[in-house]
């Protein structure tokens, strides 16, 4: 429909992903291992990350997790299709909210959220060409 100077091979064009930056470094997430793993933790530009995801939908969230590493509950989604609840590696339980993670244990210990997009692979790709692409299971 409109031209695309820059093509990249591991994806379809209009495959969808989650797009994130931080400082200098741009990844790329795409949506179909975001449903298939719900969590991630992963580091991007030297930050540690969370990426909160859906099992069943393109929604996802990015926060940062202070060196902490997260899993997936199997308490089912909240209304927007994130996970309501996720797990850090001590067993302490977080909620999944729009502007933070925020510990049910302590409400004052909260987790920023971290920009990021859903983009078309193409779209991603025409901007931020040098784009790590996760992969899954990283």
């Amino acid at each position: 429909m409109f031209p695309v100077p820059f093509r990249d091979d591991p994806l379809e064009t209009k495959e969808v992903v989650l797009g994130l930056g931080i400082g200098d470094s741009f990844k790329a997430y795409p949506t179909d291992v975001l449903q298939r793993e719900m969590v991630i933790n992963d580091v991007v530009g030297g930050t540690g990350v969370v990426v909160a995801g859906s099992g069943s939908s393109q929604v996802a969230r990015v926060y940062l997790s202070d060196e902490r590493k997260f899993n997936p509950l199997v308490d089912g989604n909240s209304p927007t299709d994130v996970l309501a609840t996720i797990a850090d590696s001590n067993g302490g339980l977080w909620s999944v909210r729009e502007r933070s993670l925020v510990s049910e244990a302590d409400s004052a210990l909260e987790l920023a959220r971290v920009s990021a997009h859903m983009a078309f692979w193409f779209g991603w790709f025409q901007f931020h060409r040098d784009t790590e692409l996760y992969g899954g299971g990283e």
